[in-house]
């Protein structure tokens, strides 16, 4: 915008500037050019609110950084054997289909462990012997088995005489009664009854006896079961010690496996700090890992941005990451999104740490590069766009001069949305078709005329 005097504005003001340096009164022939040049009106041209996508950008600072990073320790104490990678390697990590482990991670680093190796022998033997002893408790529960099937028969043969003994018992009493009663009346002889009474007396015993077989089987029965109970507890006993043998040797095996330092995923080897024949440790508390690997194939763009974009950052939004350590191999940028922010900001530098994956399938792009970021914060399509310089801030309220049609000043209160390139949307208080004071809005006040001026030819 162009603001232009009228030459009798421009006198008035030489004129005044003269007279503060003077003692006596303005002369009537000034004092007539200052009331002339008070009514004269300032040439403004004025600006219309501009309609555009503006888009906000966040350039700042960053790093990569690999998406993984695995400093490796020992999990076993024991002397290194053999380092099988250097840095600089590229290292196989475990493949896994559905879930399962289909092949381990490659071998990295190997311990020797022949004190575990000697325990886990002896674990096994454990095992064994607890498998021998569910094999012997199998056969006492046989045997048990065995017994009380003999007893329960002894006493279903007892049980199925004596109906039997029962019927020989009631045939020879009443053969007993009938013989006595004849020989009350004298019709046989005593001979005869004292054979008689000797078979009852046969009978009787021979029910007597069988209740006594069968009371003994009973009892034997009860035996054989309760010995089936003690051989079948033992067994359970014995299965539950060789699943607790079992257990200790497959812990001995787990910390044997970890003899074998894997890589966790296919990566780089980064950093090397042990040597064949080296005492490891096991633990974490060294003073530097065995090895470090990273993860590059996707690489990490950690970017700190300032309080007021921060609201604005949302996952995916577009990246723009300059390299200047590339350019001279023709790689000056290359493009990601935002995957990941961290949602709280740092307390000390009111910054919240921004992550932009970006794909390195071939590897230029380092961990430990420098790296600038240009980060898409916002973008309001079809936006009311007004220039910074049009903006006056007054008692916490944000507004514009709007320029009446008859040429009067008129202050617009507006509310502002996001700023752009030194533009700002307004998101309130405008619509678009009103023509607005550009520049240095403090120098304007409420109801002051203006001219219009028509926009110099470009």
């Amino acid at each position: 915008m162009r603001l232009q005097l009228l030459p009798g504005c421009l006198l008035a003001g030489v004129c005044f500037l003269t007279g503060c340096g003077r003692a006596s009164s303005p002369s009537p022939k000034e004092a007539a050019m200052a009331e002339s040049s008070a009514d004269a009106k300032l040439r403004v041209t004025p600006i219309k609110p501009a309609r555009k996508t503006l888009i906000r950008y966040c350039e700042q600072p960053g790093q990569i950084a690999a998406r993984e990073e695995a400093p490796l320790f020992a999990k076993v104490s024991g002397y290194v054997r053999q380092v099988n990678v250097d840095i600089g390697d590229k290292v196989r990590g475990p493949v896994y289909v559905e879930g399962t482990l289909k092949s381990p991670g490659q071998t990295l680093v190997s311990i020797d462990v022949p004190e575990l190796e000697q325990e886990l022998a002896q674990k096994q033997a454990s095992v064994e012997q607890a498998t021998a002893e569910i094999k012997q408790s199998e056969a006492a529960v046989k045997v048990a088995k065995a017994m009380a099937d003999s007893a329960r028969a002894m006493e279903d043969e007892a049980s199925a005489m004596v109906e039997r003994v029962e019927a020989e018992f009631a045939r020879w009493k009443a053969e007993l009664a009938r013989i006595e009663d004849l020989a009350a009346r004298q019709a046989v002889t005593d001979k005869l009854v004292d054979e008689t009474q000797s078979k009852f007396r046969a009978a009787d015993a021979m029910r007597k006896e069988i209740a006594a077989k069968i009371r003994s089987a009973q009892a034997q029965l009860r035996q054989a079961e309760a010995l089936v109970e003690k051989a079948e507890a033992d067994q359970e006993s014995a299965q539950a010690k060789r699943a607790v043998t079992q257990a200790e040797r497959d812990r001995v095996a787990t910390q044997i496996s970890f003899a074998e330092i894997r890589a966790p995923f296919d990566g780089i080897v980064a950093a090397r700090h042990v040597d064949a024949g080296h005492l490891i440790n096991a633990g974490s508390s060294a003073k530097e890992p065995l090895l470090v690997v990273v993860s590059a194939d996707v690489v990490r763009v950690s970017v700190d941005v300032p309080e007021v974009d921060s609201v604005h950052i949302e996952p995916d939004a577009e990246a723009t990451i300059r390299l200047p350590s590339l350019g001279a191999a023709g790689v000056t940028s290359v493009t990601g999104k935002v995957a990941r922010t961290a949602w709280v900001l740092n307390q000390a530098t009111r910054t919240l740490r921004v992550e932009i994956d970006v794909p390195n399938a071939d590897g230029r792009l380092r961990p430990g590069m420098y790296a600038h970021a240009r980060l898409k914060v916002a973008e309001r399509p079809d936006a009311i766009v007004v220039p910074k310089t049009a903006l006056l801030v007054a008692a916490g309220q944000t507004s514009v001069w709007r320029v009446d049609a008859d040429g009067t000043l008129r202050r617009q209160v507006v509310q502002t949305g996001i700023e752009a390139g030194g533009e700002w949307e307004i998101v309130a208080g405008l619509t678009g078709d009103e023509e607005l004071i550009g520049v240095n809005p403090a120098a304007f006040r409420e109801g002051q005329q203006i001219e219009r001026a028509e926009a110099p030819a470009k």
